[in-house]
């Protein structure tokens, strides 16, 4: 049986290579639901290795130190393979954030593939926005069902076809990048 065990935060160690981020937007929420909700963070605890380095569950750790906690509910699975915690790491964060494209393509596919990631995931890293991507603007993407592209520029997503994420990559490359696609937007 598993144990939730509550570690101090100091004795923890982020993973720096963990493929996911979040806006802020999202990360705001993270918190709000870190402090009025103690019982689903426990639900959600922070796994780490026998290192005490946390492989799922980066963002929930940065919200709880960010909110003052002192100690976060976490889940020590001792002698896992590197390839069994990277699993771990993209199924705890398939759903939420968004990826981190230059960590991600250092992982294998296969590795990818068994995380839940489809051909069409892998053969889109090739072609994505975050090439472009505006920290000021948050602008990333994720893939939806169906093939569908889910674009965000802040707090603010659309659902799109591929041929239309292919119109806007190619609009954003004619204008001269995302600076320039953003201001001619704006005006």
């Amino acid at each position: 049986m598993l144990e939730i065990k509550y570690l101090p935060v100091e004795k923890l160690v982020l993973n720096e290579t963990n493929p996911r981020k979040i806006t802020d937007v999202e990360f705001e929420k993270l918190k709000k639901s870190v402090r009025e909700d103690p019982l689903f963070f426990e639900a959600r605890p922070v796994l780490i290795d026998e290192n005490f380095k946390i492989f799922a569950g980066n963002m929930r750790y940065r919200a709880a130190v960010a909110e003052g906690k002192t100690e976060v509910p976490t889940i020590q699975l001792n002698g896992l393979p590197e390839e069994k915690k990277i699993d771990y790491m993209l199924k705890d964060n398939r759903q939420n954030g968004i990826w981190d494209y230059d960590i991600l393509s250092g992982i294998e596919d296969r590795i990818l593939l068994n995380a839940g990631f489809t051909e069409i995931d892998l053969d889109r890293n090739n072609f994505d926005l975050s090439n472009y991507q505006d920290e000021k603007f948050n602008i990333d993407h994720q893939f939806g069902e169906g093939g569908s592209i889910i674009v965000r520029i802040g707090e603010y997503q659309k659902e799109i076809s591929p041929e239309d994420y292919g119109k806007i990559k190619t609009k954003i490359e004619s204008s001269g990048g995302i600076d320039n696609f953003i201001n001619a937007l704006a005006d």
